[in-house]
């Protein structure tokens, strides 16, 4: 197939992407907000603006400013919309390197673009509108460099952006140091003796490029101080473990089996493989499987980093089986089967992109896609607040935490919120939201405790139940809305 040709196929992932759509509620609001906060105040620290738990003078490290300003601008230039599109765009980008990625491990063009879309549906319940989504472009694109590229000096320029926009940086010296050791290894092999190796051209400049990406760790606003952020997360102090995408990894649920299930899959396949593993793809494997043990969310680095550095030995174990007859068929690289596909996939684009009127239609899990942007009972409730122009911090507000983004952005710094989207940094907090959701006899001393005067609640929410039936009763409050399931009380 002329080479022109090789990159039609992974069209279908685009397409794939654009029918998934991504998880918009999410977080992008809040981020948005935050990002024109910074802009308008020019400080980083904006959190206790609106975060009443913040204790006085505590400064709130943000490695994902650059990403939340660049929301902000995109927001302010062309809409939401233009953002859902955008992210859409870098998604697939995303899935493009692993396609690419793929295809110089196994050149084959069908076996790539099937193996990026089996890819695709293994990460496809991870992917939301976040500052990962970067990182996972910056991640590829240092893979790319290191094994099929060469041009080694990118990668200090593309760590300066990626520990601005992401905590997974450190990943970037995982590579560095996984292709030294491969690279070191061959030099000691080629020279004889362990000192002599250093004397290898590619060992030096591979040294070079690594002191390079390690000063460059500086150029942030927050210096050294960023690496405290990442050892907070090891901390067994912090409220991590009250969020379910930080739980370790376990085979009964199915993003959980669906990790073990690929683990032993390719676990067999190198073991039955002729070729010897390279050491930089086997160094990778066992970091990865065990980084993706410790929480669910770290299983999407190992299904985009570890999957496509393993096809290459994927394709060779097919090739001895019956498999190659039917990857290798004539019809697949004929002109007129690869045109009908792009026809019928950019038909299809278009018709389910943000902007067609038959979208809705294509939305293979409508739930997700429930924007409370677009929900007239939060727009009732935003603009009821509003209405009350309560300056500062006094308004303070508790929700579920999972759909505190879209209120925030509208709300912020009017009102304040009760953890938001730094549950991260708030144990005793955590704590004591669930025992107010719980509705049990301490949640009026707690709600008196942190001068809680607002609360929309979800009857749907088993732990919110109760408080609900609790707060009907209790004088101190009032129901101001409702609906078939969201309360929304306020204090008298």
């Amino acid at each position: 197939m002329p080479e022109r040709k090789k990159n039609i196929l992974p069209l279908l992932v685009i397409l794939m992407i654009i029918l998934y759509e991504i998880k918009t509620p999410a977080m992008i609001y809040e981020a948005i907000r935050i990002g024109q906060l910074i802009l308008q105040h020019k400080t980083l620290n904006i959190f206790p603006l609106y975060q009443f738990t913040l204790l006085p003078g505590q400064e709130i490290i943000n490695p994902q400013w650059l990403f939340q300003i660049f929301l902000a601008c995109i927001h302010k230039l062309a809409g939401f919309e233009f953002i859902s599109v955008l992210i859409t765009l870098l998604i697939a980008l995303d899935f493009f390197l692993i396609y690419k990625i793929t295809l110089l491990e196994t050149q084959n063009t069908l076996f790539s673009s099937i193996y990026t879309f089996l890819v695709f549906v293994l990460s496809i319940q991870f992917i939301s509108i976040r500052p990962v989504l970067l990182a996972i472009l910056f991640g590829l694109l240092i893979i790319y460099i290191l094994r099929f590229n060469g041009k080694l000096y990118f990668i200090p320029f593309i760590h300066m952006l990626w520990i601005n926009i992401h905590l997974s940086f450190p990943l970037c010296y995982l590579f560095l140091l996984a292709q030294f050791a491969e690279t070191f290894h061959k030099a000691v092999k080629k020279q004889g003796r362990l000192k002599s190796a250093f004397r290898d051209r590619d060992v030096r400049y591979l040294l070079l490029i690594m002191i390079l990406t390690a000063f460059s760790s500086l150029a942030n606003p927050y210096g050294w101080k960023i690496f405290k952020e990442i050892l907070e997360i090891f901390n067994p102090d912090n409220a991590l473990s009250y969020i379910t995408e930080w739980v370790p990894t376990i085979i009964q649920e199915p993003s959980g089996f669906l990790f073990f299930a690929s683990s032993i899959i390719m676990i067999f396949i190198l073991f039955r493989n002729k070729e010897k593993q390279a050491m930089f793809e086997g160094i990778l494997f066992c970091v990865f499987y065990i980084y993706g043990l410790t929480a669910i969310r770290n299983i999407l680095w190992w299904n985009i980093i570890v999957l496509p550095l393993c096809a290459g030995r994927v394709y060779s174990y097919l090739n001895r089986t019956r498999v190659k007859n039917f990857l290798d068929r004539e019809y697949f690289n004929r002109p007129a089967f690869n045109c009908s596909i792009i026809f019928l996939l950019i038909m299809l684009i278009i018709l389910a992109s943000p902007y067609s009127k038959y979208r809705g239609y294509f939305l293979i899990n409508k739930k997700i896609f429930q924007d409370t942007r677009n929900d007239p009972f939060s727009l009732q409730i935003i603009d009821y607040l509003k209405k009350k122009k309560k300056p500062g911090i006094q308004g303070r507000i508790m929700l579920y935490n999972e759909e505190t983004s879209f209120f925030q952005y509208s709300l912020v710094p009017e009102y304040g919120f009760f953890t938001g989207g730094l549950i991260g940094y708030f144990k005793k907090e955590i704590r004591d939201y669930q025992l107010i959701s719980a509705g049990i006899y301490l949640y009026d001393s707690l709600l008196d405790k942190y001068r809680i005067n607002y609360l929309i609640l979800h009857k749907d929410i088993d732990e919110q139940y109760y408080l609900i039936q609790a707060l009907l009763k209790n004088k101190k409050y009032r129901l101001v809305l409702s609906d078939r399931t969201v309360y929304f009380f306020e204090r008298i």
